[in-house]
């Protein structure tokens, strides 16, 4: 059993810290993964960021907290001392981009909404946005040309085609939060008109489907997004809605129990018995009995 995480001074696999405070290098993917069988073993990077374009072949992809499956275009980028590691299908191309902390640091000082953007790994799946994927993996193939050779102001070009990256990355990754915002506002319009749509027809005889079909969605999708919203399934919401229109009755009133099942529009008291019982955990008289108790 592991009890120790792998930290890396320098690149994967280096024994010794071989960065500078201007570190940048690049490198084929392949180049390294495949000394490692194509399996990069969880690990961590001290004061190194690091971005990988995947150019096409699956790849998994290991975070602290999260786990990604991608195939083609994949862009990732990986803050220093962030727990990483990668399962890569044998063959998979790309290029890999790695920059010291304090160069980052230094580069994006005047760009603190940049900086902030990416102090958590970032995964971004660009196969519909092939152009906007080559585009950065040309600008660190120009910073790998930059770095094998000589030429004037040669430290300068390095630096300015990196801030490029940085801006293309970062408005790739703005828009991608900007969608999911939007998802999120959708799917919180759809779970209000739902809850709306209970409260309104006032019927526990009323199919999910129904539902659904009145927010032109399918049942998954309804399930999806009142799990994202309550953490339970669509009849669940129905199902509380009503036990909480049940409570009121049997607290507030001497209806007796089948009374309150006629009044929350429930056909067969047994089942609205039954009902309240798997949801409150108590039959709804043992309820009753016991809030009064309690209450008054």
């Amino acid at each position: 059993m592991k009890n120790k995480i792998i930290n890396y001074s320098g690149l994967y696999g280096d024994a010794q810290r071989r960065w500078l405070p201007d570190f940048v290098h690049c490198e084929p993917l392949e180049a390294r993964s495949q000394l490692h069988n194509w399996q990069i073993e969880s690990h961590i990077h001290t004061d190194l960021w690091q971005i990988f374009c995947l150019e096409d072949g699956e790849a998994k992809i290991m975070s602290a907290h999260h786990t990604w499956q991608t195939q083609g275009m994949t862009l990732v980028v990986i803050p220093p001392n962030t727990l990483h590691g990668f399962e890569f299908v044998a063959g998979l191309s790309g290029i890999v981009l790695t920059v010291s902390s304090s160069y980052w640091d230094r580069l994006l000082q005047t760009a603190p909404t940049i900086s902030l953007t990416f102090q958590e790994m970032t995964c971004l799946s660009l196969e519909k946005k092939q152009n906007n994927f080559q585009k950065i993996k040309r600008l660190i193939e120009e910073i790998r040309e930059e770095e094998n050779n000589n030429y004037p102001e040669k430290n300068f070009s390095i630096q300015t085609t990196l801030g490029m990256i940085c801006i293309e990355i970062f408005r790739l990754a703005s828009a991608q939060n900007e969608q999911k915002l939007v998802s999120n506002q959708r799917s919180l319009s759809i779970y209000r008109n739902f809850v709306k749509s209970i409260k309104e027809s006032y019927s526990p005889q009323k199919s999910i489907t129904q539902y659904a079909e009145e927010q032109k969605i399918t049942i998954v999708h309804l399930n999806r997004i009142c799990r994202s919203v309550t953490d339970k399934s669509a009849i669940q919401c129905v199902h509380d809605f009503f036990v909480e229109e049940a409570k009121k009755y049997l607290l507030y009133t001497n209806l007796s129990i089948a009374e309150v099942a006629y009044q929350v529009n429930f056909d067969d008291p047994a089942y609205f018995s039954r009902l309240f019982k798997k949801v409150v955990g108590l039959s709804p008289k043992d309820f009753k009995e016991k809030s009064r108790n309690l209450y008054f």
